[in-house]
């Protein structure tokens, strides 16, 4: 946490400031303290026990007729005030604390969804707050916000705008030039937007009110509920790129804790089959380099190796793995495990070079490592990964996977390569590996013109994946069998009289199959997708 320490007020002399900025998490929130020479307020105590420590000895050390007068809070999430229900010293300013009055009556009923705290793995016990504000008029005010003046004993007034959106609750203070807007500013967020209590209507109309407000007062700088301080010209290009988000959300799912761990399962999953992928793409990449090195083509080595940053995926990949394995021994929740695998996942994606690793790694792993963060990324941000389904020949489907397997096209290129394209041709047949025996996979369907209802390029890509993994686990022989055991279904049976995909494939490849539109069972000989029967195609 940065302790900044006393400063005066922006644009009130007569006030002495003191912020506690945190890095931006979920575990806890900003806290703002806001002296005057009779009053001390704070904004939001937020959720850790050594934060609300600090809070306390930076209080201790005032004079001793600097007392604790309001405990403003943006919104009753737990981990903006968790300390104010929590702490054995900060509770006991309850009754000195100001909260919308559908905040207050959260906190007094443990409403443990609207206050996110099954979420964020916090326990409630009945707190009743002194202040309930918004518990009459609820008219808009000037700039289509209600507002509420709160006058302290001191002399001090703060202006309270209600804003609703990311909770019912949610509040934004203004000390005059300045404006605390908790968690406005990561409302439409992916992870954020569509938590219990969010309203896309609402948000709309209160993030169009706070821009014609931070106009309208001269506001200077905006203090948000996590991060640093922002000026107010930046903060309105926010508030216009996340009105513009929001506008597109349209009906994303509830995140309930229900989904977040659904969200983090598949989390898990996805990154165990990143993770996997990276490390052929990587260690293809390495070798073509060294190769290459080797036939003294160093220009041409160093163009594939600076396609990935493998010392940066590697640490980005180390850092998801630790983290999940201290989320499996219960250290973590399932959403800081979602949003992790998030913040890697796009950092991951920002590494790499597609058009790079395409001169040396084939299409369907570049492809495959896209649809992997992408229906990751979809599923984060409240909704869900999109099926096109269609009349297919699963046969024909299945036969297209095999061939792609055959790493002997590449030679084509290298034979008929110009000088000037010999190297580029060479890196390329040397990035392709032989996944399996040419002969190895089979395809036999009772009928050559049976039709499936799926989506043929998730199929594939699925089908792909299963191949690929029989192969790793030594599968000599591949056999796929496609027939119609009654007349609405296909089935599709891929067998090996070796290891199956293991506990941890198997749910990804159960995923990735239902995507395609198809159900996954796991069988004595192999593992079986049934799919809903289509026109014969002829």
């Amino acid at each position: 946490m940065d302790l900044r320490g006393w400063s005066r007020f922006a644009g009130s002399e007569e006030l002495s400031f003191y912020p506690m900025i945190r890095k931006i998490d979920i575990l806890s929130s900003n806290s703002y303290l806001i002296g005057s020479e009779d009053d001390l307020i704070l904004i939001d105590p937020g959720a850790i026990p050594e934060q609300a420590d600090t809070i306390l000895s930076v209080i201790s050390k005032l004079p001793k007729n600097r007392q604790l007068t309001g405990i403003l809070l943006t919104h009753t999430h737990m981990d903006h005030c968790h300390s104010l229900v929590s702490h054995p010293k900060l509770s006991s300013f309850a009754d000195r604390a100001y909260s919308h009055v559908s905040g207050v009556h959260a906190l007094k009923t443990e409403d443990y969804g609207v206050t996110q705290a099954t979420l964020l793995g916090k326990r409630l016990s009945p707190t009743v707050l002194g202040n309930p504000l918004f518990s009459g008029n609820q008219e808009a005010g000037r700039y289509g916000l209600p507002e509420e003046t709160i006058p302290f004993s001191g002399g001090l007034e703060i202006t309270a705008y209600h804003t609703p959106g990311h909770s019912p609750d949610c509040i934004c203070y203004r000390i005059g030039e300045n404006l605390f807007i908790g968690d406005t500013l990561f409302a439409g967020a992916p992870g954020v937007a569509g938590i219990i209590g969010y309203s896309r209507d609402d948000l709309l109309r209160s993030l169009n009110g706070l821009r014609q407000m931070i106009t309208s007062e001269d506001i200077t700088v905006c203090y948000s509920g996590h991060g640093n301080p922002i000026p107010a010209a930046d903060t309105i290009r926010s508030i216009d790129l996340i009105a513009r988000q929001v506008e597109r959300l349209g009906d994303i799912e509830t995140i309930t804790p229900e989904r977040m761990k659904e969200t983090a399962l598949f989390a898990e999953d996805l990154m165990a089959e990143i993770d996997e992928t990276l490390t052929i793409i990587s260690g293809r990449i390495a070798f073509v380099s060294h190769m290459l090195e080797e036939l003294e083509e160093g220009d041409s080595a160093g163009e594939i190796a600076s396609a990935i940053d493998s010392a940066a995926v590697d640490d980005l990949l180390a850092r998801y793995n630790t983290f999940a394995e201290e989320y499996r021994c219960g250290t973590h929740q399932p959403i800081q495990l979602a949003l992790t695998a998030a913040n890697i996942a796009g950092k991951i994606e920002r590494l790499i070079d597609r058009g790079g690793l395409g001169a040396v790694i084939e299409p369907r792993l570049i492809d495959h490592l896209d649809e992997l963060i992408n229906d990751y990324m979809t599923l984060f941000r409240g909704f869900r990964p999109v099926a096109t389904l269609k009349d297919c020949n699963p046969a024909t489907l299945c036969r297209t996977v095999i061939d792609s397997l055959d790493p002997h096209h590449a030679d084509q290129l290298l034979e008929s390569a110009s000088d000037d394209d010999f190297t580029a041709a060479l890196a390329l047949r040397m990035g392709r590996v032989q996944v399996v025996r040419e002969g190895s996979v089979t395809v036999c369907a009772t009928d050559e013109n049976l039709s499936a209802i799926m989506d043929p390029i998730r199929f594939e890509r699925a089908t792909l994946t299963l191949i690929t993994q029989y192969a790793a686990c030594g599968a000599d022989e591949i056999a796929i069998n496609i027939e119609k055991p009654d007349k609405d279904t296909i089935q599709i049976t891929l067998s090996s009289g070796d290891t199956p995909p293991d506990t941890s494939q198997l749910r990804y490849l159960r995923k990735a199959f239902a995507l395609s539109g198809g159900i996954i069972f796991q069988m004595d000989d192999g593992i079986a997708v049934v799919y809903p029967a289509g026109r014969t195609i002829i």
